[in-house]
């Protein structure tokens, strides 16, 4: 997906994350835990354990450390201005203009609902051409649409 020219995507739009103290760190799983994950000095790469997704029963422990850090990651607040602000209806009249342009057959990326995080992004191949939904959608639920 290019950054820049035809079909580019605003990357100025993608929320940015930090979580304080990982410069030391190296080795980063997700455990599941939405907003957290587990990490350790460093990565092995070197025994089956670790290649078989066991990383507590690493060989190496004394070199990359006990996966029991957790780290919570945040979101980043970046501050908004007039100069800096696009209104949605501005960026919604932007994607029905190239979905209209979009060709059948062709492949596209479609960023999903902002509260959705386990699927940001999706990619689909236009079946057919832009029409006149019949009604509109039914609005995103976070209890429901996981």
């Amino acid at each position: 997906i290019p950054s820049k020219g035809v079909g580019a995507v605003d990357r100025s739009r993608l929320r940015k994350y930090k979580c304080d103290g990982t410069a030391r760190l190296h080795e980063f799983a997700d455990i599941g835990v939405p907003g957290t994950v587990s990490s350790r000095r460093a990565s092995c790469h070197i025994c089956q354990a670790c290649w078989d997704n066991n990383r507590r029963a690493c060989e190496n422990l004394e070199y990359t450390s006990d996966p029991t850090d957790e780290l919570t990651i945040t979101r980043e607040a970046l501050p908004v201005t007039s100069l800096s602000r696009v209104t949605r209806s501005a960026l919604d009249a932007e994607s029905i203009t190239r979905g209209q342009g979009a060709a059948v057959g062709s492949v596209v990326c479609v960023e999903t609902h902002n509260s959705e995080q386990t699927t940001p992004w999706v990619i689909g191949e236009v079946v057919s051409a832009a029409h006149t939904a019949p009604a509109d959608s039914v609005p995103y639920d976070s209890a429901n649409d996981a």
